[in-house]
């Protein structure tokens, strides 16, 4: 899986033989207020990561792309991942 920072966002790739998967996240203050389901297995991923890495990271957006086949459980990794990265790099946490 392949990370990025672009100005406030984290953004993930993961290219498999069969699927593809994207994911950007941007953290805030504000929760998150998206009836998709993906929604729910990406603040299922960042909550995991909050609790094993000692942060508080909140979701404010998500991005995805509408074609990729839909995996919560490959959603709920790569939020982990992108959680994880801004916990070991240090990125700024919401107030």
């Amino acid at each position: 899986m392949h990370i990025q920072q672009q100005g406030d966002w984290l953004k993930a790739a993961r290219m498999t033989s069969l699927n593809n998967h994207y994911l950007g996240l941007r953290f805030g203050t504000e929760p998150l207020h998206d009836p998709r389901p993906v929604a729910a297995d990406v603040i299922e991923g960042v909550t995991a990561a909050n609790a094993e890495f000692g942060v508080r990271y909140q979701v404010s957006e998500i991005q995805i792309d509408e074609r990729d086949a839909y995996r919560p459980q490959i959603y709920q990794m790569m939020a982990y991942q992108l959680t994880a990265y801004a916990a070991m790099h240090g990125l700024s946490q919401p107030a």
